[in-house]
């Protein structure tokens, strides 16, 4: 993708009107574009510094980026306005972030759904839940809206319980690349045990895929002995530690497998408020999806004895206290 920097949200009619003030622009642009821009789009395709381009979904999502020129044949575009239509509940305004990593602030279980009814639409019986009534922090993330659990919503399962409900990658009939090493290295999966992750839940006439947080940015995980773990770049760094308190002071527990460019969304959670800490009780390490390249029967868990930072691995059949789920619901339809 192109170098975008952070937008801001303004309402429909505002974009509308800023799209036709914008087209009076000299330089060329694109007013229709089905995609982002991308570091490609640069003066070879005649776009140069001042040019404007505007990208819309066709359903949700209007937003508008400006040229500010290129560095070593590589366009930089900053994303400076947009405007999400989703039906999905919630604040409509991100507090923090954009389309591709960003923060609208929390829903209540009450609006979307609670954590003993999403557990009993996926058939998930195993475990013991807690914090059913807790609610949603509602994210954008690569361009869709999502909803994870605020905290854990059941705790004392494994891995394997909840890959059998479909419920791990969000990936419907398509085999993931963690699922396909699984089938290429680990005797104790062939395709016979695959099972497609197409769990889904419907609430108030709307879609969601049900799926885990990506705890790191490779699956699988390369080495659960590399200094930094595979996470940063993850999903869980991206949308969990710039809502948390020490996004301000960049202090985190474990340095090691974090960025060192996280922003601070101004949200300021702490590992109590998220439930990341095992100090706060059974269920603060959370099962990611991904598993680990050098030991074949274990998965990513993010938090849990160190806080929101902490990186580890566990066994895919391990059903002990301190593991617990926090799921993600993306919009779909």
């Amino acid at each position: 993708m192109a170098r975008l920097k952070e937008g801001t949200q303004i309402d429909g009619q505002d974009v509308m009107d800023l799209i036709n003030e914008l087209k009076s622009n000299t330089r060329p642009s694109k007013f229709d574009a089905e995609r982002k821009p991308e570091s490609t789009d640069n003066s070879d395709g005649g776009f140069l510094a001042g040019s404007v381009w505007i990208y819309d979904d066709g359903e949700y999502i209007r937003e508008a980026f400006v040229c500010l020129g290129e560095a070593e044949g590589e366009a930089i575009w900053e994303s400076f306005a947009f405007n999400n239509n989703s039906p999905a509940p919630g604040p409509s305004q991100l507090v923090g972030g954009d389309m591709d990593a960003g923060y609208y602030g929390q829903v209540a279980a009450s609006q979307l759904i609670t954590g003993e009814d999403l557990l009993s639409e996926l058939g998930l019986s195993t475990g013991t839940s807690q914090f059913s009534d807790e609610g949603w922090l509602k994210f954008s993330y690569e361009g869709n809206v999502q909803f994870v659990n605020k905290k854990p919503i059941v705790y004392g399962v494994n891995w394997n319980s909840i890959y059998n409900l479909g419920a791990v990658y969000g990936t419907g009939d398509d085999i993931s690349s963690g699922e396909q090493w699984m089938l290429d290295n680990d005797s104790n999966f062939s395709p016979s045990d695959r099972v497609a992750q197409d769990a889904q839940v419907t609430i108030d006439g709307l879609t969601y895929r049900v799926r885990l947080m990506r705890g790191s940015a490779n699956d699988p995980l390369d080495s659960n002995h590399d200094g930094d773990r595979d996470a940063p770049g993850s999903e869980w760094n991206r949308l969990m530690l710039p809502i948390h308190e020490r996004a301000a002071t960049g202090d985190w527990v474990n340095p090691d497998y974090v960025e060192s460019d996280v922003p601070d969304w101004g949200v300021g959670f702490t590992d109590e408020d998220l439930h990341t800490d095992s100090d706060f009780g059974d269920g603060a390490s959370s099962r990611c999806q991904e598993t680990v390249e050098d030991s074949t029967n274990s998965r990513v868990v993010r938090g849990g004895s160190s806080g929101v930072s902490n990186a580890g691995q566990n066994s895919s059949v391990n059903s002990a206290s301190v593991f617990g789920v926090r799921f993600v619901l993306e919009f779909s339809e």
